[in-house]
């Protein structure tokens, strides 16, 4: 160290025996010289061996007496009093010769446990991190999936938009065809419709004919002069086959009070192609009956 003046200062600064102002200037001294510095903490590990090697010190008489008194609260102070006091080490007993060794002893053992202690949460937070890598990359894919998934619903909903529009367009074009089917059939040409003329036995003053559709085997019966049923019957139509000459019911009609009639009627089952028309006059509990039971009023030739 250079100089006895700064050697006993540094011992002054390691004892605390400097002022405060010189104490802060000395520190500050001991910042920008590294060799100061190093001589300064050699004192200190010095005095810090020199305290162990000093014999125990008895304490004055009444020392923990006093300290119980006024530093303790009343209920420590009476659970202390319960205690003797520790007796003093005898005389000359030194604690240097093991107590640097526990020192050292102790502190690597903490240092160990530390350290353990280190790697085991280092271990740990890579297994974290792993984990959160992991997780990471399944959350991605699912965000993936999902915007995949997305577009498919967006896809779908056009496609089925475009099938609606489709739908709509095709609802459209066939209302315009019904209407011009309906049309077409309205105005379908009269020759394929037959008229056959139909006449009576009883007065030749009886008008009726029959317009026949044999592709569609509907008709219409025209009726004028014939006069109104008695009680308890009805005028009743009749599809006759004219190979067979198997009858087929075609369904009743009244007259108004003209005697005039017009009878739309469709037989039920196949009548054949070539037909006889018949109007007969059937009592109200024959009209069930397949076959005429009455009087035919009108009759048809054979159509062909």
């Amino acid at each position: 160290m250079r100089g006895d003046a700064l050697q006993q200062r540094a011992v002054d600064y390691v004892t605390e025996g400097l002022p405060p102002a010189e104490r802060a200037a000395f520190a500050a001294e001991l910042t920008r010289n590294a060799a100061l510095a190093e001589e300064v903490s050699a004192l200190e590990r010095t005095y810090a061996q020199l305290a162990w090697l000093a014999p125990a010190a008895e304490l004055p008489p009444g020392l923990r007496e006093r300290t119980l008194e006024t530093a303790v609260t009343p209920p420590v102070r009476e659970w202390a009093k319960a205690f003797p006091a520790s007796p003093a080490p005898p005389s000359g007993t030194r604690w240097v010769s093991f107590a640097p060794w526990l020192l050292g002893g102790i502190a690597a053992s903490i240092g160990l446990l530390l350290w353990l202690n280190l790697g085991a949460r280092q271990e740990r937070l890579a297994t974290s991190g792993r984990k959160l890598q992991t997780a990471e990359a399944s959350l991605q894919r699912l965000e993936r999936k999902m915007a995949g998934m997305e577009d498919a619903v967006v896809r779908g909903r056009a496609r089925v938009a475009e099938v609606e529009a489709d739908l709509g367009r095709l609802r459209t074009e066939n209302g315009r065809l019904s209407i011009a089917l309906s049309e077409a059939e309205r105005r379908a040409p009269l020759d394929r419709l037959e008229i056959i003329p139909l006449s009576s036995e009883f007065d030749t003053a009886y008008e009726a004919s029959v317009a026949w559709d044999a592709e569609k085997r509907v008709g219409v019966l025209q009726i004028a002069r014939l006069p109104a049923s008695p009680p308890a019957t009805e005028y009743k139509v009749w599809v006759i086959d004219a190979a067979t000459g198997r009858p087929t019911g075609a369904g009743t009609f009244p007259l108004d009070a003209s005697g005039r009639a017009r009878v739309p009627f469709q037989p039920v089952g196949d009548v054949g192609a070539a037909q006889i028309f018949a109007v007969s006059l059937e009592k109200t509990e024959d009209l069930g009956n397949s076959t005429p039971k009455g009087p035919i009023v009108l009759s048809s030739r054979t159509a062909g």
